[in-house]
């Protein structure tokens, strides 16, 4: 699967888990200074408890979403790359990572000092955490009690 379509899939997956949960999808979206360009950006509305959690405990009134198609990790750089565009006076401290099979331990590693160094929450969604909300979906479940549990065992374990 290209770029492209991966991100055409990731897209209309967001779209049906949370129909009602995000507003404005803008892809391809670059800043203003044009060096930087990131997949997609959302605004948040608060209609579940995690939805609630990011705008109310982490200050951000936008989640950005990137779409990694690699078939191997993610590695600590794409880390990097999305963390640079996440912005507290932007209100924009949340991301997901969507990948094919995760991240490389130095790569968690990264996230969790963005958390821990300036509270800016990069939650790892791999191809079988969708097809678990996918399936949550189907079933009359809130796809974002995933990702809650996702942001739980994060916060829970992140060290010093």
């Amino acid at each position: 699967m290209s770029w492209a379509q991966y991100e055409k899939v990731c897209e209309k997956i967001l779209k049906y888990l949370f129909p009602n949960d995000l507003h404005g999808w803008h892809s391809q979206k670059r800043t203003d200074d044009g060096l930087n360009r990131y997949d997609y950006v959302c605004r948040v509305r608060p209609t579940t408890e995690f939805w609630k959690f990011v705008i109310d405990h982490l200050d951000s009134r936008y989640v950005l979403f990137e779409f990694k198609n690699y078939s191997g990790r993610i590695k600590q750089g794409q880390i990097l790359t999305t963390e640079k565009y996440l912005l507290e006076r932007g209100l924009r401290r949340m991301a997901i990572i969507m990948t094919r099979v995760g991240a490389e331990p130095h790569a968690v590693a990264m996230t969790q000092g963005a958390m821990r160094e300036q509270g800016k929450l990069m939650l790892i969604v791999n191809d079988e955490k969708v097809c678990e909300m996918l399936h949550m979906k189907e079933r009359g479940e809130d796809p974002t009690d995933c990702l809650f549990e996702i942001a739980d065992n994060f916060l829970l374990t992140l060290p010093r």
